[in-house]
Formats: C-alpha cells, sequence, structure tokens
C-alpha cells in the first residue's frame, strides 16, 4: 500500500476478496496460486460431443430441449420477430 502496510486475506465462497480502508495512492495486489488441484470430477467420455456443431444442428438442439412458451405471445411478448 502507499503507506506501506501489507494485507492478507481470502476469497469469500463466492470468489471476491473485499479491502476496506484502503490509503490513497498507488496499491499493488496479487493474488497466489488456487489451493489445491481443480480437476473433472465426472470422466465419462463423451462420444457425440461436437466442438463445432453446425447452424443446423444447434437449432436441432435447441427445438428437441426447448419448448416454446405459448402463453408468451398472449402477454404481448415477440417470438421470432413476430407478435
Amino acid at each position: 500500500m502507499a503507506d506501506g502496510s501489507i494485507r492478507t486475506g481470502k476469497l469469500d465462497g463466492q470468489g471476491r476478496a473485499v479491502i476496506n480502508g484502503v490509503p490513497a495512492g498507488p496499491a499493488r495486489i496479487s493474488f497466489g496460486p488456487m489451493p489445491g488441484t481443480f480437476e473433472r470430477v465426472d470422466k465419462t467420455p463423451m462420444p457425440n460431443h461436437d466442438p463445432a456443431p453446425s447452424q443446423q444442428k444447434i437449432e436441432a438442439l435447441f427445438a428437441k430441449y426447448f419448448k416454446a412458451d405459448e402463453t408468451s405471445s398472449a402477454r404481448g411478448i415477440e417470438k421470432g420477430g413476430e407478435k
């Protein structure tokens, strides 16, 4: 800190840090490495994974998993660019 003081702390549960009462002037902030190792828990292979799906494939997946809210047009919400 500008006054020569050093502060330490930890990130909260949401990964944020708040430092109160910081004196005016330049300050240097650094965060060390994340404790522990981060690895995937589920290592099940994904045989149908497509890293670059076509627009047609995206639209087919969207149609498969998302239904249009039929009541939305009754509420005046635009659907597909039209009311």
